[in-house]
């Protein structure tokens, strides 16, 4: 009876970005549920709180022009946009980007997250036969079934077909994560590691930040000997969306659609494509939800290891809906241990 909670709990701590470990590792990974979730609300107006809808620009500290943001698109070659997978202003708003550089006369690759690389051949077969059928793209790539709110990305995926974009996937497999998680990166075969540009170690204030936002992405319950699997995961999959970005970007650059997470600069994806593509411009933006209590920009920056600005943007937005997700991670764990007796 507890199941549809846990794919809706799934759904809002995948936002960070991080592996779930109560998911991945305990619980089926074909769990269906229904989320509440707020209807979208108009994110150009401020809605009551003096942040909402603007878009801070944390290099110089000074809030922008949508306008000004777009204009600044055309100069780069890696546009990442982090979300909340939940918010459906975030998806609304990463539609309104590409919108706007197709506008501009730009036909980037966009680059999904939410798809696996496992899944292309299943997205070129049905875009070569049903070329706008995002529904059918949604059911045989399984996306609900994978913990992907369809609903909420299905306009965003609609937008990226009507106007014949090039998609792919770019994340791993649950089972190579799995893999990785039990076993480290040694995982992967050693040219693979390579080619990721994984053999470069973390600084060491890189992997305590990381291991922070772990434990605070699991609401203080992960267990201490999985941590270094699940940094190991969760930087591999960084890296697998660098590559992706990499391999399948065209002369108009790519587009990243992934958590907020995965957009950070300094060990997140753009890290790794700094690495590789040294002579490639990213941009990265942050759609961030806002707090009542919570005035200042400057307040939502995550800790970081360098003085380089963690996000290029940030694009905030209203809170989706919901529960506490934390309250629920404990209620949860609490109806598993009786179910496993």
């Amino acid at each position: 009876m507890w199941q549809p909670q846990i794919t809706s709990l799934h759904r809002r701590l995948k936002a960070a970005g991080w592996v779930i470990l109560l998911i991945m590792l305990s619980l089926s990974d074909h769990a269906r549920g229904r989320e509440d979730i707020a209807p979208s609300k108009q994110t150009d107006h401020k809605l009551g709180h003096v942040l909402a809808g603007q878009i801070w620009d944390v290099a110089t500290q000074r809030f922008m022009s949508a306008d000004d943001f777009y204009a600044r698109l055309a100069h780069a070659d890696f546009v990442l946009l982090g979300e909340i997978h939940t918010n459906r202003d975030h998806h609304r708003l990463q539609r309104r980007v590409i919108e706007r550089m197709v506008a501009q006369g730009r036909r980037p690759a966009v680059v999904f997250e939410m798809f696996e690389r496992a899944n292309q051949p299943t997205i070129e077969r049905v875009r070569n036969h049903h070329p706008n059928d995002a529904d059918r793209l949604a059911h045989e790539t399984h996306m609900e079934t994978r913990g992907w709110p369809w609903r909420l990305y299905k306009p965003l995926i609609k937008t990226v077909l009507a106007d014949n974009l090039p998609m792919f996937g770019a994340d791993l497999s649950r089972s190579t994560i799995r893999k990785i998680m039990a076993e480290g990166l040694e995982a992967l075969d050693a040219q693979r590691i390579k080619s990721l540009a994984l053999n470069e170690p973390l600084a060491p204030r890189d992997i305590a930040i990381m291991r922070t936002e772990i434990v605070t992405a699991h609401c203080g319950t992960a267990p201490e000997r999985l941590i270094d699997g699940m940094i190991a995961a969760q930087r591999a999959r960084d890296a697998s969306l660098a590559d992706g970005l990499i391999e399948h970007a065209n002369r108009d650059g790519a587009v990243l659609i992934a958590g907020s997470g995965h957009v950070r600069n300094d060990y997140a994806t753009p890290a790794y494509l700094h690495r590789r593509a040294p002579d490639k411009a990213v941009l990265s933006v942050a759609f961030t939800e806002i707090v009542d209590d919570k005035r200042e920009p400057q307040d939502y920056l995550p800790a970081t290891s360098t003085h380089a600005p963690v996000f290029d943007y940030l694009w905030f937005t209203p809170r989706a809906g919901g529960q506490n997700p934390c309250a629920q991670f404990k209620h949860l764990r609490t109806l598993h241990r009786a179910a496993s007796r």
